[in-house]
């Protein structure tokens, strides 16, 4: 009964097919955005991470980048790709896992994680907009920096070839896209 009330169109019920579709498809879409987090974590975060150590610890001097402004860029690759993302992921992971295991109750799944949804994605969206604006103004500052992300982006693993901001904003979008729902 709740979701014939749930689902109507003007001329009439969808029906279960119609809710067990829906169902499917936010499942499909949350398996998405996991896989482009796995790939944001991977492809970008890990490799930032050492390339900014080896610039810290004098393995590599480059263009703008002194050990100095290293630390500060390994600060800001910390915060956005480290706890964050981590949550993020952890979280969209047990909740594509709940959504692949329910064909109808799709709601009670968004209803009980309504609460760690915010937590996860309020703390990553805090990072975003203290750290991207910043990590942006340090990618038009080192040119080897700036060459660094671009390798990152042409990497095999990043199959679809997504670019860092279209995949940092990823986590951005998705809640105003789940209260569309």
């Amino acid at each position: 009964r709740e979701a014939s009330v749930l689902w109507r169109r003007s001329s009439g019920a969808i029906g279960m097919e119609g809710v067990a579709k829906a169902a499917a498809e936010i499942a499909e879409s949350e398996r998405h955005f996991v896989e482009d987090m796995s790939t944001l974590r991977s492809v970008f975060g890990g490799p930032l991470r050492a390339w900014t150590s080896g610039v810290r610890e004098g393995v590599g001097e480059a263009d703008g980048m002194s050990a100095a402004n290293a630390t500060e860029v390994a600060g800001l690759v910390e915060r956005l790709f480290g706890r964050a993302l981590d949550e993020v992921v952890s979280f969209a992971e047990g909740f594509l896992s709940e959504l692949e295991a329910t064909e109808t109750r799709w709601k009670a799944v968004f209803e009980k994680h309504e609460a760690g949804m915010c937590r996860a994605y309020g703390r990553y969206v805090a990072a975003y907009n203290g750290v991207f604006p910043e990590l942006a103004k340090w990618r038009g500052k080192s040119k080897a920096l700036e060459a660094f992300v671009r390798c990152c982006e042409l990497q095999p693993a990043n199959g679809r070839r997504q670019t860092l901001a279209s995949l940092c904003i990823m986590p951005v979008q998705r809640g105003p896209r789940y209260v569309l729902l």
